[in-house]
């Protein structure tokens, strides 16, 4: 199974050209404008990473990345940040980003970048910490009802 990556960029441009690579190189790649729009996406396709632009209309990336970090089925997946903007990387390392690339890049970089993200990634402890969030709503419906 290909593994799954949703690139969120609000720049057309930008994002046809980093998702045309991904496919090329076999990933199943998702695309969003901006962070609301992303979020729908990692709920339906639960992407194996996520690598998302800073500013963005409607849902910046900061916010976007504080929202999927705060659930608990989704808090591991891996993140990879696209930004013109270098002073953010520290906010993101403090919040557990991954990886950092910065806009202009060359396709080649965000592909190794890609590569070593997913193999970085702990897909068995997101499942395990998805089985504990499901067990977790389970035991709370029980007490409500």
């Amino acid at each position: 199974m290909d593994k799954k990556v949703l690139f969120v960029e609000d720049e057309d441009v930008i994002r046809e050209m980093a998702g045309n690579k991904l496919k090329r190189e076999g990933y199943e790649v998702f695309v969003a404008a901006d962070g609301v729009e992303a979020l729908e996406l990692v709920e339906k396709n639960d992407p194996d990473l996520i690598i998302t632009d800073v500013v963005m209309p409607r849902m910046d990336g900061y916010e976007f990345f504080k929202s999927v970090r705060s659930d608990p089925s989704t808090a591991t997946i891996p993140f990879i940040i696209l930004t013109a903007r270098g002073m953010m990387e520290d906010a993101f390392l403090a919040l557990g980003a991954e990886e950092f690339i910065a806009k202009p890049f060359a396709p080649e970089d965000l592909s190794k970048l890609v590569s070593k993200a997913l193999k970085d990634s702990k897909k068995e402890y997101r499942q395990e910490v998805k089985d504990n969030a499901n067990l977790m709503n389970i035991i709370r419906k029980n007490k409500e009802e």
